[in-house]
């Protein structure tokens, strides 16, 4: 026994299982609401910490805090005595023997309820490791709190004391940005308050929880927010984008009519492979297909989907408008890759630099002063101006070490 601990588990074999769910509905039921703002422990986290109780006994020096009949801080440890106690009774009604119980040790807390949510916030971000959309969806939690109490909780760093939006306050400090605040805000509005704590759990980001909304609704047949005017420019995810991004949002039929276009190109191109002058063509047709379907996947990848979730549509870093958004590069939109990426993970994954595709090709024949340059750089480009990059990996492979390109 460690010299703090005040008794331990026993070392038999449990006989009966216990119902951890039904202690920890208990628990929670008699907690305070600035500690339900938080998730317990993982279930491996939770097995961890009873095996270090049955271990070592309870450590007298981290009481569990309450105010009255509340918890303040120390659920897991109070839920793991109980479990553990729970055992023990189990054990000594099957054996007739008498082992104690482990005792908790706890301390009364002597702050407001304001304060609690304050200092409980900032306790479990410094102890805990959080992703930005679980702090925002825990920062809106704690503004929606706050207001329950009747004010507004001054926050600040260094004594400087700030008034204002508590949400946006304990993003700043917890490195979250007011953009996943926004779309958690709008989330608790559509009343889906299970995915608020799908977030807070780290089951889902904001932005999938988001795009959860967007493909099947608001969870009572409705398609996201509201239904869109007939008339109305909707992005990628179906949701009506607002005035300043129509122009924008307007040119994805432009988009898709190119992809159309170059599939058709396709086609035609195959027939002319097969008809009586296709004989050329033929040659180079693996080329020319290749060639024409990176371009309509080259337009299609590059189809504004959405308005930029890291920025929201500003262009610039959140609360930083000299440097230029990390994620949509100063569009204010992303694409379909673009928003899958961020909605994987909440950041924006280095992209690829996108292969020639060689487009100038289906022009017309180069100007004579152009056609001399391309025959500088012949171990970079095949035979008949197709760029290396759509000749097969035999070829590649040859012009990538200066080798005669074969034939």
């Amino acid at each position: 026994m460690s010299a703090t601990a005040t008794a331990t588990a026993p070392t038999a074999p449990v006989v009966a299982t216990v119902d951890v769910a039904k202690i920890e509905k208990a628990i929670l039921k008699t907690s305070h609401p600035a500690a339900n703002i938080f998730p317990m422990m993982s279930d491996d986290e939770f097995g961890n910490l009873v095996f270090s109780i049955r271990r070592n006994g309870f450590d007298a020096a981290k009481p569990i805090l309450r105010k009255g009949d509340e918890i303040v801080d120390g659920r897991n440890r109070e839920k793991a005595v109980q479990v553990i106690n729970a055992e023990i009774d189990a054990h000594n009604a099957a054996t007739g023997e008498k082992l104690p119980h482990v005792k908790a040790v706890y301390k009364e807390c002597k702050l407001d309820d304001p304060s609690i949510l304050e200092e409980t916030v900032k306790d479990n971000f410094t102890r805990r490791q959080m992703s930005s959309s679980q702090k925002a969806a825990v920062a809106v939690k704690a503004e929606i709190l706050s207001t329950a109490y009747g004010r507004k909780k001054e926050m600040g760093d260094e004594g400087k004391r700030v008034k204002g939006d508590i949400a946006e306050l304990v993003a700043q400090q917890a490195g979250t940005n007011h953009v996943y605040i926004y779309k958690v805000k709008k989330l608790k509005q559509l009343g889906r308050n299970d995915l608020i704590e799908s977030i807070i759990k780290g089951e889902l980001t904001v932005m999938q929880a988001m795009k959860a909304v967007a493909e099947v609704g608001d969870g009572e047949g409705n398609e996201g927010d509201n239904k869109p005017a007939p008339d109305a420019i909707l992005d990628g995810l179906k949701q009506e984008v607002s005035a300043e991004f129509k122009e924008i949002f307007e040119t994805r039929g432009g988009f898709k009519l190119a992809v159309k276009a170059l599939k058709e190109a396709k086609d035609q191109c195959n027939i002319l492979i097969a008809s009586a002058g296709g004989t050329i063509l033929a040659e180079r047709q693996q080329e020319a297909n290749r060639l024409l379907s990176d371009l309509g996947r080259l337009i299609r990848d590059s189809e504004p989907h959405a308005v930029c979730p890291h920025c929201d549509g500003l262009g610039h870093e959140p609360g930083k408008k000299k440097e230029i958004c990390r994620v949509c590069k100063g569009a204010t939109f992303v694409s379909k890759p673009q928003y899958d990426r961020y909605a994987k993970d909440g950041v924006e994954e280095p992209v690829a630099e996108a292969p020639k595709t060689g487009a100038e090709d289906l022009a017309e024949p180069a100007a004579p002063k152009k056609a001399k340059a391309k025959a500088k750089a012949k171990t970079a480009t095949d035979n008949d101006g197709f760029p290396a990059t759509f000749q097969s990996d035999e070829e590649l492979a040859a012009s990538k070490k200066g080798e005669p390109v074969p034939e």
